[in-house]
């Protein structure tokens, strides 16, 4: 399936109060709708937004009331929770089961900074040949005033990204 141009982010969603994680599901609902069908298919979470609860209105209001080719999902791995390699497939595993698929169709290592780039490429590529099948495009996210302009990093046999 190929992506649209537009993407629906879920980091500010509607809520019925305050509470960041007490997200106004219904309204969700409808907006989600009504972007797939004016033809739109990419949708964006992470772990951290709304306090992680997110990953549970991707759930509830798109993946449970849509069939899983009719949309694109990203979502990322929050680096800043990682302090040892097994770490990163145990949040990888609970993000697909909070989401309720069984892939990302694009996976990002998010807010990588240079200086921990290698441990982070390691984790990934720990990830993408034990998982083979549940990352369709697994991307990092550089964000790091030091980080080379002109970085290319092999993550997977034949794969590229910055």
């Amino acid at each position: 399936m190929s992506s649209s141009k537009l993407g629906f982010g879920m980091m500010r969603l509607p809520q019925r109060s305050p509470e960041a994680t007490d997200i106004d599901f219904e309204q969700v609902s409808q907006m989600v709708d009504r972007f797939l069908a004016a033809g739109f298919t990419y949708f964006d979470t992470s772990w951290t937004y709304h306090n992680e609860a997110s990953e549970t209105a991707v759930k509830r209001c798109l993946v449970s009331r849509h069939p899983r080719d009719s949309f694109v999902l990203a979502s990322k791995l929050p680096t800043f929770a990682i302090t040892k390699e097994e770490e990163a497939e145990e949040i990888f595993n609970q993000q697909l089961e909070r989401c309720g698929v069984d892939y990302f169709d694009y996976y990002l290592l998010h807010n990588v900074n240079w200086m921990r780039l290698r441990l982070y490429k390691c984790m990934y590529r720990s990830m993408i040949c034990s998982d083979h099948g549940k990352i369709s495009f697994p991307l990092l996210c550089l964000d790091d005033s030091n980080t080379p302009h002109d970085v290319s990093i092999s993550l997977h046999q034949g794969e590229y990204f910055v």
